[in-house]
């Protein structure tokens, strides 16, 4: 049998390859999981993007990077902060009720007998929480962007032409 010599040389392109295989892997696992992505964060309805701690993320990220690019002066930034602050307890509780309507639900799907009057019955209130809290959302939205500048009002709405929303609920 033949042996092979394994040089310096060598040595340093299989260390090299196996580094690079790794990475490659690595990255290619982060990139499914980011894909698959959070189980309760996914976009598939409304309440995927009302987080547990009752913020928004995703949709409403793109409204708050609008934001970042309108250049807000000091005073604007505080007066975002404390409307964005005064909604949040509010927005919680909905949250909060959002999360027990789709728990009650799952039960009356899963119960026996099934009784269709008792799911549509949750099916409804759950849709009016949802309705709530989408009008709290618009809601804080228009105030704040009472706050903005004739010229911030322009650059908003070409952001909308061209992203087709605010970015608080479009995308």
């Amino acid at each position: 049998m033949a042996t092979i010599e394994v040089t310096p040389m060598k040595k340093r392109n299989i260390v090299l390859t196996t580094v690079l295989a790794g990475s490659v892997l690595a990255l290619s696992a982060a990139g499914m999981a980011t894909a698959i992505g959070d189980p309760h964060c996914g976009h598939a309805g409304f309440e995927r993007h009302a987080h547990r701690d009752g913020g928004f993320r995703h949709r409403g990220a793109a409204f708050g990077y609008m934001l970042r690019q309108l250049d807000l002066s000091d005073a604007q930034r505080d007066k975002i902060f404390k409307i964005r602050y005064a909604q949040e307890p509010a927005l919680r509780e909905k949250f909060k009720e959002l999360r027990k309507g789709r728990d009650a639900l799952r039960a009356a799907a899963l119960s026996e007998p099934y009784r269709a009057e008792q799911v549509l019955a949750l099916a409804e209130a759950q849709a009016k929480t949802m309705g709530a809290l989408i009008a709290m959302r618009m809601e804080t939205i228009h105030r704040i962007y009472r706050v903005l500048t004739p010229e911030q009002r322009m650059r908003v709405a070409r952001w909308q032409q061209h992203h087709g929303g605010t970015g608080a609920g479009a995308g």
